[in-house]
């Protein structure tokens, strides 16, 4: 795998790192003076949130959104919508562990794609962006629930508390023995693969059960609602076009795509005192960093993220 060197960025607070007017880049080759590299960038980035985290002053105004329609991330949209039709439809010959590592790969890149429509790409228009990823390849996530929960771990101060953080990986003191279990076995990239997506799907709508049946489920019932119409769209593509059978279909698609997905979370967050001190760069990330879209570089996106939504 293509996820090491994994690097936690542990800045000081104090003045925004700058290169050396005649520092030598990567392979020896001279820096133009002024010029800042990816990690001075990364540090200054990072000093400029910390700063803001430490201050009393008033938050900054969120940045505005993309002026204008941003045209790869448009194609990759269409190259994942396409790739994903014509798999379904070939499905009866392309042998299985073929279909599962493509088809994992659509579905976890759909995932991706979801995150950057989460943040406002790849037009101006969220209601745009909003449909472009509403489509549920994965079948069991509701996009309207990812975006509200990821925007809430964007949001907290508190990266990976579980009483903060949505999203966090981490276990409160009272968890079940069950739950320490499988956070056990999630704890390693190969439990994390073959047992993280049946153990994160029951978990997430063992969840959405107790939020279905609350006093304030009204609107989470409606989402699911309309979730499961999109989903029966789904179903009955795989079925008139395709003749993909549901079986394949969670075995080639929906468990490849989850397991891929997982991966990202593997090595992002870190158990640290200083919340600032709690996310990861992957720096070397060739193949993954194109499938999660240069996520990898989670450090960044996290404190800029934190900016935009304070």
């Amino acid at each position: 795998l293509d996820l090491i060197p994994t690097k936690f960025l542990d800045f000081e607070r104090g003045a925004p790192l700058a290169p050396r007017p005649e520092a030598r880049g990567p392979r020896g080759f001279r820096r133009v003076p002024g010029r800042t590299t990816r990690r001075a960038r990364d540090a200054h980035r990072f000093a400029e949130w910390k700063s803001v985290q430490m201050s009393s002053a008033p938050s900054p105004a969120p940045p505005p959104v993309p002026s204008r329609i941003e045209a790869p991330t448009l194609l990759l949209w269409l190259i994942i919508h396409a790739g994903w039709i014509g798999l379904t439809l070939a499905s009866e010959r392309i042998p299985t562990p073929l279909l599962a590592a493509l088809g994992g790969w659509i579905v976890a890149w759909h995932g991706s794609f979801q995150h950057e429509a989460i943040h406002g790409h790849p037009t101006p228009w969220r209601r745009v962006n909003d449909a472009l990823a509403s489509i549920p390849l994965s079948l069991w996530l509701p996009y309207p629930l990812y975006r509200r929960s990821h925007l809430a771990h964007h949001a907290t101060h508190e990266l990976t508390d579980t009483g903060h953080d949505p999203e966090s990986r981490y276990l409160a003191d009272d968890a079940s023995p069950v739950s320490r279990l499988a956070a056990v076995a999630a704890s390693t990239l190969a439990g994390r693969l073959l047992l993280g997506p049946p153990v994160e799907v029951a978990a997430f709508l063992a969840r959405e059960a107790r939020a279905l049946v609350s006093p304030e489920g009204a609107r989470t019932q409606r989402i699911w609602l309309t979730h499961l119409l999109l989903a029966a769209g789904v179903i009955a593509w795989l079925h008139l076009a395709g003749g993909l059978s549901m079986g394949r279909y969670l075995l080639c698609f929906v468990y490849p795509g989850a397991a891929l997905s997982l991966i990202r979370s593997f090595a992002e967050h870190r158990a640290h005192a200083d919340p600032a001190r709690r996310v990861a760069s992957v720096e070397k990330a060739p193949v993954l960093g194109l499938l999660f879209l240069n996520n990898n570089r989670h450090a960044v996106v996290i404190f800029r993220r934190a900016a935009e939504h304070r």
